[in-house]
């Protein structure tokens, strides 16, 4: 009997871990890799990174095969010559052992590239939809979304924005799974930190709200603590502003943090409180329900109204933030998302099941 011929996946993206101990780089993706090697050890994934790390350099990260190409987001018309090298390493690498699946991951350029290759190769392509990928504003979106593309959106809004912006329907919905904790989490009265804000300081965050909720808590409670965890270039503005407003003693800005930290100040945090104007999937939501939190939220994303999570419009955050601080909920861990599914998902998807 003839052997099964070997399932190889080529996955294309703008990013790519640096190494082992880069816990920042793509997180979900990190995971749903890592059990994917284990459950199907004889899937062979390559992958092609576009932009970062930001050096062009050949290595391998838990074992897979890793092509970066270091062209660290160069504007156009370089671009283009980015893309075109991208395209000519894929193909050196499809003559010496053929692939049975192409992924890429955002509605851009590694999109792009997965979109030219696949026109003359014998095998299926498909698209993961991060995040703002899915909106109008994306260049890339028209062009991408048409013909037979497998689109594969992280939730349901992202998909009913997918198809209003382009007309396109996701092919399916794959939210970013999670595992369970290893320990046992803390019960509410062990967590010093009443809010936590995770995620990039952009505008798109809104966290201007997190500043005024903050204000509003500790006028209320002198002992009110929130932290707030990552970097961005609204840093020193949202600084300045938590000190005109007097909040020193109650906001804490961390920085950059690496996930597991981030992961340990959740176990230590009661309320996520999360004021973006848009999100994908927002992946932090699973990661701060693992860890025993409750959360609130704007209707972004997976958010879903419950006992644990306050889904609500911006002049509701504090008031919502409050309800839940004089209400302790549990602070068992929930799995919004398993890790497993998104595992089976993406076999299916790539054909590991067939």
């Amino acid at each position: 009997m003839t052997a099964p011929a070997p399932h190889r996946v080529l996955l294309l993206t703008p990013g790519f871990p640096a190494d082992e101990q880069d816990s920042l780089c793509i997180p979900p993706l990190q995971l749903m890799l890592r059990e994917l090697s284990v459950q199907y050890p004889d899937l062979d994934v390559t992958v092609l990174a576009l932009h970062y790390p930001s050096k062009r350099r050949r290595y391998r990260w838990h074992g897979i095969e890793v092509r970066a190409l270091g062209r660290a987001n160069h504007r156009w018309p370089l671009r283009l010559i980015d893309l075109a090298r991208a395209r000519r390493l894929a193909g050196r690498l499809h003559k010496e052992q053929s692939f049975s699946h192409v992924h890429a991951l955002w509605l851009t350029d590694a999109a792009l590239v997965a979109s030219s290759i696949t026109r003359s190769w014998a095998c299926p392509w498909s698209v993961t939809a991060m995040g703002q990928d899915v909106l109008p504003s994306n260049r890339y979106l028209s062009r991408l979304s048409r013909g037979s593309t497998q689109v594969i959106t992280i939730s349901d809004r992202a998909a009913a924005t997918l198809e209003q912006s382009s007309g396109k329907a996701a092919a399916r919905v794959i939210p970013w799974g999670i595992d369970p904790p290893p320990e046992v989490l803390p019960e509410w009265n062990a967590r010093p930190i009443d809010v936590l804000g995770v995620g990039s300081l952009i505008e798109l965050k809104r966290w201007s709200l997190l500043l005024d909720v903050c204000g509003r808590l500790a006028a209320d409670n002198p002992t009110h603590r929130t932290v707030l965890v990552g970097d961005g270039p609204l840093r020193a503005q949202l600084e300045a502003e938590a000190r005109e407003h007097g909040l020193a003693n109650h906001l804490v800005f961390t920085g950059e943090l690496p996930r597991p930290e981030v992961l340990r100040l959740m176990k230590k945090a009661r309320v996520l409180l999360h004021p973006s104007r848009f999100e994908g999937q927002g992946f932090v939501f699973s990661e701060a329900l693992s860890r025993g939190m409750s959360l609130v939220s704007g209707p972004v994303g997976t958010a879903a109204p419950s006992e644990r999570w306050r889904v609500t419009e911006p002049k509701n955050l504090a008031s919502e933030c409050s309800h839940i601080l004089r209400h302790p909920p549990s602070t068992s861990g929930l799995i919004l998302h398993a890790l497993e599914d998104t595992v089976a998902a993406y076999a299916d998807l790539w054909g590991m099941d067939q």
